[in-house]
């Protein structure tokens, strides 16, 4: 996923990523008290967005950036003290207890369907020590099954132009996404397509309680309340206490 993406990913998503990671992740993180040296790991890390700002918060961070794209974390390594490159939905390469807050930002989780995400959260119950926090932003049911049911656009760029189209999988319960990038000439460049999930609050909230994790809050990614209709909410949840 996003392994021909990883150029352009900073052109064509960077600013929207970094708008997510600031309202959402960055915001938090900001509130929380503690100690100097906090322990991060974050999950899907991309190129980096999410690092660099969160060294600019905190540069006594210890931060460890996650992806499977190797080619994504060539452009990341700036950002974290190290990077680490697996796939978080086969399972977390780290030892129990090993960190004070796992993050993971701009819609990571939603590609995993509900049965990996399970796994996932008891996963990151696992690598948090107790009462550590996972941080992640979460875009909701409605944006998948109403604003992208059935949506296509494309942006015009100086050297071509970018497609994307998003289609609603009623059967499934899913959003297919296509991106396509195309030459001046109109030639096809390359093509990636992902998958989405997403569920309601009350389902994510019982799934992630049977998993060892604690919903501290959610929040709109833009308001400090949580509303239904929202795109993208901000949870926050915490290691139950053994």
């Amino acid at each position: 996923m996003y392994a021909r993406l990883a150029e352009e990913y900073d052109a064509l998503l960077g600013e929207l990523a970094e708008s997510t990671w600031r309202q959402g992740i960055v915001a938090e993180l900001a509130g929380l008290s503690g100690g100097t040296g906090t322990r991060i790991a974050d999950i899907g890390a991309g190129t980096g967005i999410g690092g660099r700002l969160m060294r600019e918060l905190r540069p006594d961070f210890q931060i460890v950036g996650l992806d499977r794209a190797a080619s994504m974390l060539e452009r990341a390594r700036g950002s974290y003290r190290r990077t680490v490159v697996a796939d978080a939905s086969e399972g977390l390469p780290f030892e129990d207890r090993e960190f004070d807050v796992l993050v993971s930002g701009f819609d990571t989780l939603n590609y995993f369907d509900p049965a990996v995400l399970g796994v996932f959260l008891a996963d990151a119950a696992r690598c948090l020590r107790e009462s550590g926090l996972l941080i992640f932003d979460y875009s909701s049911p409605r944006l998948l099954r109403e604003e992208w049911r059935d949506l296509e656009y494309e942006e015009d760029h100086a050297d071509g132009r970018v497609r994307w189209s998003h289609r609603y999988d009623a059967s499934r319960d899913r959003c297919v996404s296509t991106v396509e990038r195309y030459s001046e000439s109109g030639e096809l460049k390359w093509r990636e397509q992902h998958a989405q999930y997403a569920l309601d609050a009350y389902s994510l909230a019982g799934l992630a309680e049977k998993q060892g994790l604690s919903v501290e809050r959610v929040r709109d990614l833009d308001k400090p309340v949580y509303t239904p209709l929202a795109n993208t909410h901000i949870w926050v949840m915490s290691r139950q206490r053994c």
